[in-house]
């Protein structure tokens, strides 16, 4: 995989399970650039209606984590994905040279932007949770399927190139 401007990455889930505190807490889904550094980290924690973001330096004289940022989820939108399932895309739409910048939708509404300190493509996913499977907030599997932004249906590439 060579993650770079253009392209999206859906993760397509027939669960969303983020109410209560039963199973695993939380569930990360991470970018991974050649250097092993996260360049962009997803956490779904149960009991919240939110979804945060961060990055990770595989090197640092420090723990390496950038600041969290957080996005709100809508509790109408996560009792629908409770009950059919929700595709979360990431869109790494980049312009600059020195990080990444990654528009994150749920079934094609943008609810955040992140923007990573480390540039170049991610290379490699991670999905990680120490739950059990029918502990997992997300289905399993967990499909993922990668495309050309250009490559989409025209609607689809609407809503992501509007960014609402």
């Amino acid at each position: 995989m060579n993650f770079s401007t253009g392209m999206v990455i859906a993760f397509k889930s027939t669960r969303f399970d983020i109410a209560g505190n039963l199973g695993a807490k939380e569930v990360h889904l991470d970018l991974c650039n050649k250097d092993k550094d996260i360049i962009f980290r997803m956490t779904i924690r149960r009991g919240q209606n939110q979804v945060f973001f961060n990055d990770r330096a595989a090197q640092s004289l420090v723990d390496g984590w950038g600041p969290e940022k957080s996005a709100d989820l809508n509790p109408v939108d996560v009792e629908r994905w409770q009950r059919s399932g929700v595709t979360i895309s990431v869109h790494n739409c980049s312009t600059t040279y020195f990080g990444e910048r990654y528009q994150i939708l749920f079934d094609l509404a943008t609810v955040s932007y992140f923007d990573s300190r480390f540039p170049g493509p991610a290379i490699n996913i991670k999905y990680s949770t120490a739950a059990t499977w029918f502990q997992l907030p997300l289905s399993d599997p967990l499909k993922v399927r990668f495309y050309q932004l250009n490559t989409l249906p025209l609607v689809e590439r609407q809503a992501i190139n509007s960014g609402t």
